[in-house]
Formats: C-alpha cells, structure tokens, sequence
C-alpha cells in the first residue's frame, strides 16, 4: 500500500495510509481489513474487536498525549477486554506503534525489510516486501517440539509477531523499540478462602462478561462439547436474554462421537437449541491447504477441520461465538500440576544429593533395563522444572516410535545446539511458591494462546468474531489468585466450575467421565488425506531437502501419525509460502 489518503468507512475525514515518510526510512503499512479510527495526530487500526465499552476514545486519548513520548507509553496504555491487536501510525507517518492484547490472541507482525520496516495484521501482505523467503530456524525448533508457534519467532525468516501484552515502536531511522505493559501471570493466593464465596464471585463475573456481550449481540453461538465449560456457557447465555443462542457440536458422518449424545441430553434439559454440524470426507479433503493459508502456519490441531466447518455453516445466522477455551488453564483443570506438585515432592527426597553425584549413579544403572531402574533413572536426571518443560512436546506425547523429529528433520540437530534458552521460560517465575502455577504459566502462554489463535483466524473469514469468557479480565482476576487448594479436590480438577455447572445441570452429566473428542485423523490419513501423504515424496518435496528421505519412507501411518502430519504441514507450508 503506498502512501497516500483514502476516505473512511462513513465518508468522514481522510484517513492517512500508513507508508513511505517522505525523507526519511519507509515505515509501510498493511492494515488489511481492520477497523478505522482516525484521530488527530495519527489513524488507529483494530484488528479483532474490543469489548470494552468506548474503548476507541479510550486508546486514541491515551497514544495521542503519548505518541511522542514512546518511554512513557508503555505504562498508560489500558488493560481491555477483548482479543485484539492494534497499529497507531502517526500523521507524520515518522511512527507506528504496535500493540498486542494481554494473551496475543490476534496477531500483529513486523520485519525490517531492504526498504526499511513493514508492519501487518497477516504475514502474507508482507512476503512481497522480504528480501528472501526461507524458514525460521527458531520457528522450525518450536513447531517441531510442540504444534504451535508462540514466542516472538513465525516461521518467515525475518517476520517477528508482537509478544502477548507487549508494545512495539517502529520509528523512521531508529531501531525498534519493544515494552511490556502488561502480564498474564498466575500467583496463587497463600489465604484460605471459602469455596461458596470463590463460586459467588465466578458466578457474578460471567454474569458480567455475557450482560457486556448481550449490550451488543443478540444472536450468539457456543461451540458445544457437552463438558463441563461449555454446559456452563449453554446454561448461563440462556439465562441472559438473547434472541438466539445455537448451541453447536460436530459431527463425523459414519463414525460415532460418544460427546454428542450427552451435549444433546444437556441441551434439551437446558431448553437450548442444538445442532450437530457434520464435518464430511470431502470437506477434510479440499480444506488443509486452505486452514494453513488462514493460519499462515501448519495446523496443529486435526480438529480444526470441525472448527472451520462449524464457523463456515452457522456464518449466516451468528457473527459470535464463544468457546470454553481458556477454562482449564484459568481454574486448574489440568492434570499437568497436580502431577507436576507430586513430582517435586518426590524430588525432594533426594534433593541432598549433588547433581554430579546423580548423574554418576545414573550413568552406572544405565546398564540395567527394568522398569523401576528407568524411573529412578528419571529422578536423578531430570529435575522438576525440567520435567514441566517436557511436558507437552509433541515428542513426549504418546510416543511408541523410536523415530523422533531430528531424524525427520536433520538441519534441528544443529539448531537446538545453537538455541539452547527453553522455550517459554520467559514466562516462569524465577522463585514459584506453586508448582502448579508454573505449569499453567507454561500453558496457558503456550497451548492457549495458540488454540485463541485457531480460532480467530478460523472465523475471521467468515465474519464472526470469537469470545473466549473464561479469560475475560472480571475472570481472570479470580482464576489467577485461585489458591491450588481450589484447582482440584478429591472428585477431580476445576471444582470451582463443576459446582456453579451443577446448579443448571445434574451432577451425574457435570461429573460424568470426560469423553473427549477424539478425531478420526488416522482414517482421514488412509482416507481422504491420502493425496496428502503421497505428496511426501513427490520430487518437488524430496528437492527441497527439509526431510531425510530414508526416514521419510521408514515412517508408519499407525505408528508414526503425529510425524508424518507435521510433515504435511510443513510441506503444505512451505508450497504456499515460501515458492513463488
């Protein structure tokens, strides 16, 4: 987009186009289809959307009276509900300044290009500005280890997306400038509170959140599993007056879904519409390359088939939506600390005992394989922040290969020599008096922010935005101070949830075995993706020498699913974005 004026939306006052600044290094700006708001020293640009009540007035007073003072900035800039990224580009065009929401759930990216640096809300209106295309060797580590990107790094070299809460200065003829203003960060309460009042108090925030979303939406959806987050959704939103709220579960013709049965009984007790949206063959046929266009990076979750179908088919009645995203991490529903907590405790039985000592006695027992010598082996080794960092590598998961990503990938070997920081330690308290709050730090800056991601760029397409309550600020400000006393108790985790779920559901559904949704991704490689698996050795894929081809043609659809679809993506990936 050159630099240049074009009318808003109402025909008002000319709106600046952020680009070249006439004497100075180009700061060139890709808006896309974001929302204006003109002001009077510079335009700002909203990607997503803002719950916050006038929120625009709110952020144009607070970048105006700062725009020329970048230090300050940072320390004024107001915490909003909402998932959303923002770019304020001065009238001058001598500056742009990038912001992202408290959980970087909408995207906002930057890269210093041969004529000076570029900003957008989507990596694809800047590829043409790069001097060459070529794959992140930081962003490869991080896909590979887990199924999402979510650290500064994509995987274009050179393309840098704006961390969660942070600000970035682009300025003419200065390097960048990056702050924080804001942080997710869990810090459980040492007070020991009374659980009814907890439960009061997460009661009234949903009230809240669902009245502020009522004041602009009449017709809503939720997406519909039939556990315990989205039944609470179903049942408060129908308790809130809305004209319409279409509960919504998905389908896989000829193959059962155990969740549908039990999100159907909920939703007639409840008196809530529902409808079960079939994802066919077809459509998982045509759609992967599409989904990774919309994602700008490999799709990590094979589910993202239902969630793309279900945005696609309600698209004409709803343009919001609300998932239960967010409640696991937010109310402790993983098991990851609870077995995180046991396992610090065990460590400290042998925490007298010096590292060079344990590895000794390790390396000496290494010669032995029995199952007990293996997990004392393990204990020695392998200390409790190391053990949480393991955690959720897509190569410690369900693992029964001896194949790992290195030997797919070779050139990761180096790679990780060369990086050797963990991903997401940025995120861990230096001195936790939780265990359980690492992990959820861990997670929900991890896996969480990358499902909000999904989902954003899933609906985005089709018109809808995407609302996520359980991290809603008014929930957050309890989920994050929850002691770990009130993440799990002897009937399981997040009992704060499950109690407020069990005044509008029976308990015998709220606390009924979790069924999963359990996609058919196996058979769609057999079946419909079938195309896909092939296109692993044709020669464009083979030239490109991403893959070690000897491994490549060792690996087992049964045994090897999770590496033979990581690979796909990539390929996937690298056809649409990287080959002219």
């Amino acid at each position: 987009m050159e630099s240049g004026q074009q009318k808003n939306a109402n025909g008002g006052s000319d709106i600046p186009t952020p680009g070249m600044a006439q004497g100075h290094l180009a700061i060139k700006g890709f808006p896309g289809r974001s929302r204006t708001v003109v002001g009077k020293q510079g335009t700002l640009y909203i990607s997503g959307y803002i719950e916050t009540v006038d929120a625009d007035n709110q952020l144009l007073s607070v970048l105006e009276r700062c725009s020329h003072q970048p230090t300050e900035l940072a320390a004024h800039i107001p915490i909003l509900s909402g998932h959303y990224a923002l770019a304020f580009v001065t009238n001058d065009l001598k500056n742009s300044y990038l912001i992202t929401n408290r959980y970087g759930s909408e995207p906002i990216y930057y890269a210093k290009t041969p004529g000076g640096y570029s900003w957008s809300f989507a990596i694809t209106d800047m590829l043409s500005e790069l001097a060459e295309r070529s794959i992140d060797e930081r962003g490869l580590d991080e896909i590979t280890r887990y199924r999402w990107l979510t650290e500064d790094r994509t995987l274009i070299s050179g393309v840098i997306q704006v961390l969660p809460g942070h600000m970035v200065l682009l300025g003419s003829g200065q390097s960048v400038k990056i702050a924080p203003y804001t942080r997710v960060e869990f810090r459980p309460s040492s007070k020991v509170a009374d659980q009814n009042s907890v439960i009061r108090d997460t009661n009234e925030a949903l009230d809240q959140y669902l009245s502020g979303i009522r004041r602009v939406h009449s017709h809503i959806a939720i997406l519909f599993s039939g556990g315990v987050d989205s039944s609470l959704l179903v049942a408060k939103a129908r308790d809130h007056n809305f004209d319409r709220v279409l509960a919504v579960s998905a389908g896989f013709p000829g193959r059962p879904n155990p969740e549908v049965e039990r999100a159907t009984a909920i939703a007639k007790h409840l008196g809530v519409e529902h409808r079960i949206i079939d994802v066919p063959d077809e459509f998982v046929a045509n759609s992967l390359t599409r989904i990774i266009s919309q994602l700008e990076r490999p799709s990590p979750y094979e589910n993202n088939f239902a969630r793309s179908r279900i945005f696609e088919k309600i698209s004409s009645e709803v343009n919001f939506a609300l998932t239960g995203e967010g409640a696991d991490g937010m109310f402790g529903g993983s098991d990851a600390g609870k077995i995180a907590t046991a396992y610090d405790a065990e460590q400290r039985f042998i925490a007298w005992i010096p590292w060079k000592t344990r590895f000794a006695i390790a390396r000496a027992m290494s010669s032995f394989d029995s199952p007990l010598l293996r997990r004392l082996h393990r204990y020695l080794t392998v200390g409790t922040r190391q053990f949480i960092r393991e955690k959720g590598t897509l190569e410690t998961v369900g693992r029964t290969s001896s194949i790992g990503a290195i030997a797919l990938i070779p050139q990761l070997g180096k790679i990780r020599a060369k990086y050797t920081r963990p991903f997401y330690s940025i995120y861990e308290p230096e001195n936790p008096k939780s265990i359980a709050a690492i992990c959820q730090n861990r997670a929900f800056h991890s896996q969480n922010r990358n499902q909000f991601y999904c989902y954003s760029k899933l609906a985005s397409p089709y018109g809808i935005s995407v609302g996520h309550p359980f991290v809603a600020p008014e929930m957050a400000e309890i989920g994050l101070t929850l002691s770990d006393a009130m993440k799990w108790d002897e009937l399981g985790t997040k009992p704060i949830l499950k109690k407020l779920a069990c005044r509008y559901i029976p308990s015998e559904w709220i606390y009924a075995k979790k069924l999963g949704f359990e996609t058919p991704y196996l058979e769609w490689l057999r079946g419909p993706l079938k195309p896909m698996v092939e296109m692993l050795f044709e020669p464009r894929t083979l030239s490109r020498g991403l893959f070690d081809e000897k491994i490549l043609r060792a690996l087992d659809l049964t045994r090897d699913r999770d590496l033979i679809w990581t690979a796909i993506n990539l390929e996937l990936f690298a056809r649409e974005f990287l080959d002219e």
